[in-house]
């Protein structure tokens, strides 16, 4: 073998350089390359969903405050609703009804209570996470079988209607009593309750005297009018 001259080695030299270069390219530089275009195009479909969390977050102080907003209005309307209602709560309102309006109840009947829908709300906590409470809004019915005046049937439906603890007016039928003059008839109404966890505080009702020892108010007589007698 003879022996290479210098141009021969140079040659050689710029021939492996370029060899090198061509296998680097194509084993390293092509795949990072195409690594880099899918990195470009993902980055690109990602950069509308970021310039609308930069919106989001560069308000973030009114969503918050919108967020409170939202809780207390939330807790101001809950707040008018009982979290229950049952019969001694109708009976209760029923009667009290008869006592305001004078009228004259005769029966008293209740409906189950039905539910009317289910619905989340959410609340900030003290350590400033949301939380998530499931509730039940319900109503239930009770029909009035009552007699009265025209006008006390006007002052019914009227105090039904402005009634503070969520009642409703359904239906009411009346007849007149040609024999008493009066009206004669039944009212439907319903009370609406929304359900949470809560505790049951029964319906305040008025003291009512148990009786006396002698239902004839008799008098004993003493021992010095029992000897005056004789």
């Amino acid at each position: 073998m003879k022996n290479l001259s210098k141009r021969d080695l140079k040659l050689l030299l710029i021939l492996g350089a370029v060899l090198l270069f061509i296998i680097v390219y194509m084993a390293a530089y092509l795949p990072l390359s195409d690594k880099a275009d899918a990195a470009e195009q993902e980055a690109a479909a990602l950069r509308p969903q970021l310039t609308e969390l930069q919106g989001y977050y560069a308000n973030l102080d009114n969503y918050n405050q919108g967020i409170d907003d939202a809780s207390d209005t939330i807790k101001s309307t809950l707040k008018k609703y009982p979290t229950d209602v049952r019969t001694e709560d109708l009976v209760e309102y029923a009667t009290g009804l008869e006592r305001k309006l004078k009228i004259d109840l005769t029966a008293i009947d209740f409906t189950e209570p039905t539910l009317q829908k289910q619905f989340t709300t959410l609340r900030r906590e003290a350590d400033q996470s949301i939380s998530a409470t499931d509730r039940s809004a319900y109503s239930i019915g009770e029909i009035l079988s009552c007699d009265l005046s025209y006008q006390e049937m006007k002052d019914l439906a009227d105090a039904i209607a402005k009634s503070d603890d969520r009642s409703s007016l359904e239906t009411m039928e009346i007849s007149y009593n040609a024999e008493t003059g009066q009206l004669t008839g039944s009212v439907s109404l319903n009370k609406y309750f929304i359900t949470d966890d809560f505790t049951y505080h029964a319906t305040q009702t008025p003291s009512v005297e148990l009786g006396r020892e002698d239902l004839f108010g008799t008098v004993t007589p003493s021992a010095s009018s029992s000897s005056q007698a004789g």
